[in-house]
């Protein structure tokens, strides 16, 4: 029987037996912790009491956020690109389990209610640490599961179910299906390639940290930069909770990737994967990235660094930075390796907005008041190329750039 704690505790599985959701596992694996990530799955994919849990949540969020552990499971004779799902539903002793992620849900949202066939809830998770796979808890976790008839595939009446609650059997567990370590992902990538799963030829990856670079006395230091929560984060509209990387315009970043290949598995790596930087939702084109991917060196960090420009706007602006594995020798079908993107918050320093509002005010007052002086008094024209020189020395500070010409400068 599920869980009936006041504080319900999450499982969610991914299958990735389709093209289309096989980037899932990779996005997971991939994000730095306490990332956002939105799943959405249909109404009929939830165990009963985890769809009642759902739908209470959908109306009252201010349990949020819950805690839930990210699954993957495949049978161990499925192949990727098979065009039929499994039949039966998937069982310890014939399938394989990986704990990608612990992670919490941050917003739930309800979809279209009025049709049965597309109902669905979205969710958006907070991704933190890594499970180790050898974990005890568990092989108990999924068999509980098993006994329950409430893991992916089998009959659709009673089986079929991608989303539960923690079985009663497994609650005192809790503790050790939730992690806040970082250093066990190479335990799950290791899972992942040697077992017999989809992923065992793939490229993996995961971003570290963003730091900004800093001069302190001389000295060059570099800040690693947090996620933030948006101030106006909802727990009710999945797509108005958001967590972003504040970045300053006009500033240099440095992105730290790990990777991993396991012990003897080098080979399997295609010469040609690289690691790409490719802007996402950057509308006003503040991101300076990169101009050609970065080749994958297997077991060795990655470090690129990017900039943001600016321009004249005074609000801050949200953009995306989208990471992927290309490799043309794998084709299009599947992605080939890890994929993630990060979310931005992009504004101007405050103390160099104030500098330049004073000197812009200043310049023009500067230009008003000689305007007004007659056109015999000497001082007109100092003042004047004054006012003109402190508005330009303004925009300066504001925009980082000077306009020399009809092109530019």
């Amino acid at each position: 029987m599920p869980n009936a704690n006041p504080s319900p505790f999450f499982v969610v599985f991914d299958t990735s037996t389709q093209a289309r959701y096989y980037g899932d596992v990779h996005e997971v694996l991939a994000l730095p912790p306490m990332a956002a990530i939105t799943y959405e799955y249909s109404r009929r994919l939830f165990a009963p009491s985890a769809e009642r849990t759902f739908d209470e949540l959908a109306e009252d969020p201010s349990r949020l956020p819950l805690p839930a552990l990210l699954m993957y499971g495949q049978k161990r004779s499925f192949q990727k690109g098979s065009v039929r799902d499994p039949d039966e539903m998937l069982s310890w002793d014939d399938s394989v389990f990986v704990p990608t992620r612990s992670a919490t849900i941050e917003a739930v949202q309800r979809g279209n209610q009025l049709d049965p066939q597309s109902d669905s809830f979205s969710f958006r998770l907070a991704v933190k640490g890594f499970i180790d796979p050898a974990e005890p808890a568990v092989e108990a976790l999924v068999r509980a599961l098993e006994a329950a008839n409430s893991l992916p595939f089998g009959d659709r009446e009673t089986q079929y179910n991608w989303v539960s609650l923690l079985p009663d059997t497994v609650v005192s567990q809790a503790p050790r299906l939730i992690s806040d370590t970082q250093d066990r992902w190479v335990q799950v990538v290791d899972q992942l390639v040697k077992l017999p799963t989809q992923f065992a030829d793939d490229v993996f990856w995961r971003v570290q940290e963003i730091t900004e670079a800093k001069v302190r006395r001389g000295a060059h230091t570099k800040r690693p930069v947090s996620l933030r929560d948006r101030p106006r984060n909802r727990r009710d509209k999945v797509a108005d909770w958001n967590r972003d990387y504040r970045l300053q315009e006009d500033n240099t970043y440095t992105l730290t990737v790990q990777t991993y290949v396991p012990e003897g598995l080098t080979p399997k790596v295609p010469g040609d994967a690289k690691v790409a930087l490719v802007p996402h939702d950057d509308h006003a084109a503040l991101l300076k990235l990169p101009a050609h991917p970065r080749d994958y060196r297997p077991n060795a960090p990655m470090h690129e660094n990017f900039s943001i420009t600016t321009d004249f706007a005074i609000r801050h602006r949200y953009a995306g930075l989208h990471l992927e594995t290309q490799c043309q020798s794998r084709g299009t079908s599947y992605p080939p390796g890890s994929m993630c993107t990060l979310s931005l918050d992009i504004h101007k320093p405050v103390l160099r907005m104030l500098t330049a509002i004073v000197l812009l005010l200043g310049g023009l007052t500067l230009v008003l008041v000689g305007a007004t002086i007659a056109a015999s008094n000497p001082v007109k024209i100092g003042i004047g190329i004054s006012g003109v020189i402190v508005v330009a020395i303004g925009y300066f500070m504001w925009t980082r750039k000077i306009k020399l010409g009809p092109h530019g400068g």
